[in-house]
């Protein structure tokens, strides 16, 4: 008996002169890496099996110390510093499919040198139990991640590809906030909009400052970007590419630039291209309103700093300034006396009239193209010489060239008109004087005529009764 356990003994156990054990049924030398090398085809090595209050009641446990806890039926080893499980049952370990870098607390997924806290080579699939990953999400599966005072939810809201972002809102038909005063957003994404009108990115939003946890979600839709490219703002069916919706005192869109460049709107067709907004730092005047066309690299109109309007003139320099002609069916002027005083007759116009001089030309073009200049002959005055006469009537610009002001001239041509008809009246009354003293004269003249006519009869008659 004492031969066979010796005998059992050698076949058992193998040791060589490095201290190396093999426990083996084919007497093998053990692997040169091991210290332990034990094989067997039909059984297993059982470690220490134990309660936790047992395994926790070890006296100072060897780091990579290994036992069973029967309690949560869990491997567990000792790190050196505390009880660490070794729980895999949820785990699939396939080769590199499962990666830990325990030098960096990296786990990689599918790679074997993971760069985050979890890098996955692949797709995360988040599906429901029993089903495959071809299996839309419904009902509430989905991905979610909870935080200090919301819950994100990642999920996909019905079997279309429709995928939802939820923040401090629950998912599902009854939606309602997760945390007790705070606002809820919400991100819809339809990929599968069956019409340029549907929505196919939605941003929602849900006032939660009064509400607490539990409380039932009315979502307010913020924006929207339709299948059709339109976007809405405070506007879920947008009729154009931009549509702001707003109620209250107004609606605006804002174009700001936080330092002196431009700012403004950019309006382009394949014929032209147009800027409306704010001249920048590098434009003639910056700071003013207007409107620039690209194509023709002209300023078609401008408001200056006090409000003066320029049409085809960047520095106007009243109210309305126009460069080139203007054309129009009627218009009027302010005149109400109660909007006048120190009123005074315009005086004799005459004697000034004939100081002026109209003339005939033709505009510089070639020297002041920017003025828009027609090439048609012109008739007018002469802006320096009517300032000699009447200086009221010629304006000086910010860049000091003359303008006159015809419309006023024209209380000068009908005072002038009407000192002529008053010497028209004097003269036509002294014509009718002559013509009264010329017919009096005619009648005086009628009468000697009458006289000398009777005279000559008489004498005839004398003549003729003279004996002969």
């Amino acid at each position: 008996m004492k031969n066979i356990i010796i005998f059992s003994i050698i076949i058992i156990f193998s040791i060589d002169l490095k201290s190396q054990v093999g426990i083996n049924s084919d007497n093998s030398a053990p692997n040169a890496s091991a210290m332990l090398d034990v094989k067997s085809t039909d059984k297993g090595i059982l470690v220490p099996r134990m309660t936790t209050a047992q395994r926790t009641a070890i006296t100072s446990p060897a780091t990579s110390l290994l036992v069973f806890d029967s309690d949560t039926q869990e491997f567990w080893f000792y790190n050196g510093t505390t009880w660490t499980t070794l729980d895999t049952s949820d785990w699939s370990l396939n080769g590199d499919d499962i990666y830990n870098n325990n030098t960096s607390n990296k786990v990689g997924i599918a790679t074997t040198t993971p760069q985050s806290s979890l890098d996955v080579n692949g797709t995360i699939v988040a599906a429901a139990a029993n089903t495959t990953i071809h299996t839309p999400l419904n009902g509430g599966e989905g991905i979610i991640m909870p935080g200090g005072t919301a819950d994100y939810v990642i999920s996909a809201q019905d079997g279309n590809g429709r995928v939802q972002h939820k923040w401090n809102a629950t998912h599902g038909t009854n939606e309602t906030f997760v945390v007790t005063g705070e606002d809820a957003a919400f991100i819809d994404m339809n990929v599968t909009a069956f019409d340029n009108n549907t929505a196919w990115i939605e941003f929602k939003h849900a006032d939660g400052a009064s509400a607490i946890a539990g409380d039932p979600i009315s979502w307010n839709t913020q924006m929207i970007i339709n299948q059709g490219g339109e976007v809405g703002i405070n506007e879920t069916s947008p009729d154009d590419m931009l549509h702001v919706t707003a109620a209250g005192n107004g609606t605006r869109v804002r174009a700001e630039n936080s330092s002196n460049g431009w700012a403004g709107f950019l309006s382009k067709n394949s014929v032209r291209e147009v800027f409306i907004g704010v001249q920048g730092a590098f434009d003639a005047n910056p700071g003013e309103f207007h409107i620039f066309d690209n194509t023709a690299g002209a300023r078609r109109f401008v408001i200056d700093a006090t409000g003066e309007v320029g049409i085809g003139r960047n520095n106007p320099s009243v109210k309305l300034d126009v460069n080139g002609a203007v054309n129009c069916t009627g218009g009027t002027c302010s005149s109400d006396i109660r909007w006048k005083k120190n009123i005074e007759a315009i005086g004799l116009t005459l004697p000034k009239l004939k100081q002026l001089q109209g003339v005939t030309y033709f505009w510089k073009t070639s020297e002041f193209p920017d003025r828009d200049f027609t090439e048609e002959k012109q008739i007018g005055l002469i802006a320096q010489e009517v300032e000699k006469v009447y200086p009221e009537l010629v304006k000086t610009d910010n860049e000091g060239f003359k303008s006159l002001d015809y419309m006023s001239l024209t209380a000068i041509l009908l005072e002038g008109i009407k000192e002529q008809q008053e010497q028209l009246d004097e003269k036509e009354e002294q014509i009718k004087q002559l013509k009264n003293e010329i017919g009096q004269l005619e009648d005086n003249n009628q009468q000697i005529i009458n006289r000398l006519e009777r005279i000559e009869q008489v004498l005839n008659t004398s003549t003729a009764n003279q004996p002969h």
